[in-house]
């Protein structure tokens, strides 16, 4: 009986640290722009990000950051970016395009992520999806 309650007890632990509201990994996978394993070419300035719901999140959080010239992509870190975009998009917008003042540099090399934020009073989050990487052009 003893053992019974601890493995139950267990279980339900090991369900609430798993679930999205601790950041289990579980993380928005990014559709657009770029590409997760080196530069694609962007024509415009504002391009539209994308990516793909995360259940149960209540809004989403996007971040641009432009990367140092020639960046190698195997060695960079994030010391070395300077963001240029931040927003937070209500429940239900799994597409963003950005309309500020001159765009994005041309010429300039950005990475992009997402994460779902659950509006559970803690302010929870998922993990950051993979970095999508591009270039204006």
């Amino acid at each position: 009986m003893k053992h019974s309650r601890t493995l139950t007890a267990l279980l339900a632990i090991i369900t609430l640290y798993s679930s999205p509201i601790f950041g289990d990994g579980l993380e928005p996978l990014t559709v657009s722009p770029g590409a997760t394993d080196r530069f694609t070419g962007v024509e415009v300035r504002c391009p539209t990000f994308s990516w793909q719901a995360v259940p149960g999140a209540e809004g989403y959080e996007v971040v641009v950051y432009q990367l140092p010239p020639e960046v190698d992509l195997a060695a960079w870190s994030l010391d070395e970016a300077v963001e240029v975009l931040f927003i937070e998009l209500p429940v239900g917008v799994t597409a963003w395009t950005p309309s500020f003042e001159g765009g994005l540099v041309r010429g300039a090399e950005h990475v992009w992520y997402v994460r779902g934020v659950f509006e559970d009073g803690s302010g929870t989050a998922t993990s950051w999806s993979q970095g999508r990487f591009f270039r204006v052009v």
